[in-house]
């Protein structure tokens, strides 16, 4: 009888090893989860504001400077006559 009960402490000791070492490593890829899921996070978050900004520089470029574009009679401007008379 007590060999019987030693017997099924030492399955439920093994039972309980494997368990946590199968409990620890899907701990450990649930965390490689969490932090390839906060890299994918941070880099949609930069490339969204990366979009806003361009997206508001390309229509600044072609509203009029009364609309609040870029004042484009100065400076170096693609619309600046600065070819020596020549057109």
């Amino acid at each position: 009888m007590f060999s019987l009960f030693l017997v099924f402490v030492v399955i439920c000791v093994v039972v309980n090893v494997i368990s946590s070492i199968t409990g620890m490593s899907s701990y450990q890829s649930s965390e490689d989860d969490q932090f390839h899921r906060f890299q994918q996070d941070v880099q949609q978050q930069q490339f969204d504001e990366m979009n806003r900004h361009f997206t508001e520089e390309s229509l600044k470029s072609v509203t009029p400077f009364e609309m609040g574009g870029y004042d484009m009679t100065q400076g170096n401007s693609w619309n600046n006559n600065d070819f020596g008379g020549m057109f």
